[in-house]
């Protein structure tokens, strides 16, 4: 039988890839991010970062077909023949334009009626200008994402992936450029638009030298109907995912102002990278685990969970626990102490990231066993209700740290439900209690010793921050992170097993 560490080989792969498309990605923003709002001012950068993060929800009108792609590929691929998954790229094609009417109409409403109240204040124009270009992008975006998610189905993370990080490159180049000549944030928007189609003639370019069946054919109706099906229930769940990472930026930029909302995007900008770091490492292995679960692998696809699982709960441990502890020294640092928002706000954002990875750990089990309607229905209103919530408290207090607490809060029984709903799909997963407490005593221990440094002065704390990390790392060592995955962090060269 062929072992976790084996079924890994190929997650392995992925990671790597995707983790330096995402190393260069932060790094890109450490560079761009100060330049940019140094040349456009806080209340520009706010509009960006909120128009940015707005138009996210346009992609969500496009009925989802090209995510919904990417996990048939990855259940059926190996599985069925070529012209069938070509039927399927068709289907997707089918889905998508059926959609376009809404796309389009979504993006007209969020530009000319939704962005400038989330905005309040900022110059109209520049506002629309900027939300256009963008929801231009956005809207094609859809059919660019087509290849990729073939690639990714498919098992060729790795060649999309850097892709990705070339193409971010050039676009942070020209991003700068763009700055520097004056050209304001329409500019920008440009570039982000030019880079996407970029992309999209890229992953098309692979996907037809890497994907022996790669094509499209006329699908049937009953091929569309269960497609459309499938990504109507990826398409509500987008919908909770996005407001799931948005709402704290939508919601302080709505009620509080744009220039709030810039200080926002800095302070959070490491959890952020933490977020992603946890999707990258835990997505690289969805494909393998769609093959195990395609081929009734049930104890092969429970032990690649538990790997997934305890990887991620061993980056909340170690990311968090640096955020906490170092957060404010790399903010004053990066762009000035005034954009950093407090000790508490960036605690409970360290708590609030801590949910948002073990959610979206249970979420992908759930999209790549075709099984999201529980998790959209259950989890999913849940969520949806804790924003609500979120949104009165802030609306009242106006402070962010009250806004956090009641989020929290709201989100505790979504968290306690989805990992027992991912469990149904992939029983014998061993139990997660231990790698729990875990998390929970190593992001306190980090608080409680931030108290206790920060009247220090910066340097001491960062000095005694960067030795005490050592105590949490070691946590994860001994307490969150399984015998496998220990074995998949040493071995950089193991066996490449492609299910």
């Amino acid at each position: 039988m062929t072992t976790v560490a084996g079924w890994a080989g190929t997650a392995r792969r992925h990671a790597v890839a995707l983790h330096t498309n995402f190393l260069v990605l932060a790094l890109l923003g450490l560079v761009v991010n100060p330049i940019v709002l140094g040349a456009v001012g806080s209340v520009a950068f706010g509009i960006w970062k909120t128009a940015q993060q707005a138009l996210t929800f346009v992609t969500l009108a496009d009925g989802r077909s090209t995510q919904a792609l990417k996990w048939v590929v990855a259940s059926r691929d190996g599985e069925v023949q070529g012209d069938e998954l070509r039927r399927d790229v068709g289907a997707t094609l089918v889905v998508w334009l059926l959609w376009l009417p809404v796309s389009l109409a979504a993006a007209v409403l969020l530009v000319g009626l939704a962005l400038p109240r989330l905005v309040d204040g900022a110059d109209p124009s520049l506002t629309f200008g900027v939300g256009a270009v963008l929801a231009v992008g956005t809207v094609v975006g859809g059919v660019l994402g087509i290849p990729d998610a073939v690639l990714r189905g498919s098992n060729l993370v790795h060649l999309s992936a850097y892709a990705s990080t070339a193409v971010a490159v050039g676009v942070a180049v020209a991003s700068v450029v763009a700055v520097s000549l004056s050209g304001g944030l329409v500019a920008l928007a440009v570039t982000s638009v030019v880079g996407s189609v970029v992309l999209g003639a890229t992953t098309w370019w692979i996907a037809g030298r890497r994907v022996a069946w790669w094509g499209a054919a006329r699908p049937h109706a009953g091929e569309i109907g269960r497609l459309s099906r499938f990504s109507g229930w990826l398409l509500a769940w987008a919908t909770v995912d996005r407001v799931l990472v948005s709402a704290e930026l939508l919601l302080l930029g709505a009620v509080l102002g744009p220039a709030l909302a810039a200080s926002f995007a800095i302070t959070s900008y490491a959890t952020v990278f933490a977020v992603g770091a946890g999707m990258l490492t835990t997505g690289a292995m969805m494909p393998s685990l769609g093959g195990l679960l395609a081929r009734g692998g049930d104890a092969e696809a429970a032990g690649l969970v538990s790997l997934a699982k305890s990887l991620n709960a061993a980056i909340i441990v170690v990311a968090g626990g640096a955020i906490v502890l170092l957060n404010e020294a790399f903010v004053t640092a990066w762009v000035g102490a005034e954009h950093y928002l407090g000790d508490p706000v960036n605690a409970l954002m360290v708590v609030a990231m801590a949910q948002v990875m073990l959610l979206r750990t249970d979420a992908q089990i759930l999209d790549v066993s075709l099984q999201v309607a529980r998790m959209v229905m259950w989890v999913g209103s849940s969520l949806l209700v804790s924003v609500v919530i979120a949104w009165l408290v802030l609306r009242e207090t106006e402070s962010a740290t009250a806004m956090y607490v009641a989020l929290i809060a709201a989100r505790l029984p979504a968290s306690l439900l989805a990992p027992r709903l991912a469990r149904e799909q992939v029983p014998h997963v061993p139990g997660a209690g231990r790698g729990l407490v875990a998390v929970v005593v190593g992001l306190a221990s980090c608080v409680a010793l931030g108290a206790v440094v920060s009247p220090a002065g910066p340097l001491v704390e960062i000095a005694v921050s960067v030795v005490a990390l050592a105590g949490p790392t070691a946590l994860v060592h001994a307490y969150v992170l399984t015998p496998d995955a220990r074995r998949w962090l040493r071995n950089r060269t193991g066996q490449d097993v492609t299910p």
